[in-house]
């Protein structure tokens, strides 16, 4: 039996589109996730995308990988510039993950959506919502110096 390097595996499973899961001492992981950041590095995010989906669903919210994943559909639709979906997948990482670590990523992700958007006050919101629930996270340091200029913006005409 010849044993393939990460990369070629997750590559081989990509062009086959098998789904497996991996048993560790973890528990089972879903390979779609894998896959994705595979297809994300090689900067083919259509199937990157589809990978993310997968995992979330394979995993069916019993790991971290569906906080992952779903936090991942997120930066998907961020990098297609797609803000209003991107903003959608992060309040879903919030509503149906207790995760405080994916949770706080996707609340500083969310106010990136916004701030796109223009939405400064719903960003500020965003940035306050995130320092009051995760206040020891780097995300909740790095919204306390962003919320300073999102209020300067929120109070401009």
């Amino acid at each position: 039996m010849r044993i393939l390097p990460p990369h070629l595996f997750y590559a081989s499973l990509a062009l086959t589109g098998a789904s497996l899961l991996l048993q560790t001492g973890r528990g089972t992981i879903p390979q779609p996730y894998g896959i994705g950041l595979a297809m994300q590095k090689q900067g083919k995010t259509d199937q990157a995308f589809e990978s993310f989906v997968a995992a979330k669903s394979a995993d069916g919210g019993k790991t971290e990988i569906s906080p992952k994943s779903q936090f991942m559909i997120g930066e998907m639709h961020f990098q297609r510039r797609e803000f209003d979906d991107a903003l959608a997948a992060f309040k879903r990482v919030c509503q149906c993950h207790a995760n405080a670590e994916w949770s706080s990523r996707a609340l500083y992700e969310a106010a990136k959506a916004q701030k796109e958007l223009k939405r400064w006050k719903e960003a500020a919101e965003t940035y306050e919502h995130l320092i009051r629930e995760f206040p020891r996270t780097p995300q909740s340091r790095e919204a306390k110096e962003d919320l300073k200029k999102i209020l300067e913006k929120a109070k401009a005409p």
